[in-house]
């Protein structure tokens, strides 16, 4: 298998389920599956980085810092590594008092867990090329009057602007995609 073979189809291809091991996974199958997983899979011509972690353990924003800091760790020069966002470790409790230790009243997992079979949902994978990128860039910036707006910016508001019409929200409706939570605080 090739990488053409992943990203030329219109859909993903059923076989990049097999990428992740946490495909179709729940939070609960954390006490019996790894809390995070990577897995690399030698394409002919490539490679692809599956990378799963438990809902319990982080939200999609901490998952994508946490992509981010591997990042700026792979790109370091010899022992110079630096973190530009290290996370706070440092976890808060009352001052002497964990909270007291709930007992479910369930003695199996089936008692409170329903795994649904869900429908086969189709996914894409969308490439952006350099030159459309660029046009993405040009036009953000001419509308703007600047010359502030990245490529990543602009590419994240058409995505967004994408999205928002798609829904068909009426047009008075605010939407928006704030974190909610400060950037330092990680995880769930």
């Amino acid at each position: 298998m090739s990488v053409s073979d992943i990203v030329s189809p219109t859909y993903v291809p059923l076989v990049v389920q097999s990428f992740f091991d946490h495909d179709r996974a729940i939070n609960y199958d954390g006490h019996t599956k790894p809390l995070l997983s990577i897995q690399v899979t030698e394409l002919v011509d490539g490679v692809f980085i599956g990378c799963s972690m438990n809902h319990a353990v982080a939200d999609g924003t901490t998952f994508c810092h946490f992509i981010n800091t591997l990042s700026e760790i792979f790109q370091a020069q010899g022992d110079n590594i630096k973190i530009s966002r290290p996370p706070v470790l440092e976890r808060w409790c009352p001052e002497g008092n964990n909270g007291p230790l709930l007992t479910l009243p369930f003695s199996h997992q089936d008692e409170f867990i329903t795994r649904l079979e869900t429908p086969h949902v189709l996914e894409r994978i969308f490439h952006f090329s350099a030159e459309s990128i660029a046009k993405l860039k040009k036009k953000a910036n001419v509308e703007s009057n600047t010359t502030e707006i990245s490529s990543f910016q602009a590419l994240s508001a058409f995505v967004w602007l994408s999205l928002t019409k798609a829904r068909r929200f009426p047009c008075e409706t605010l939407v928006n995609c704030l974190n909610m939570v400060s950037v330092g605080l990680l995880g769930n």
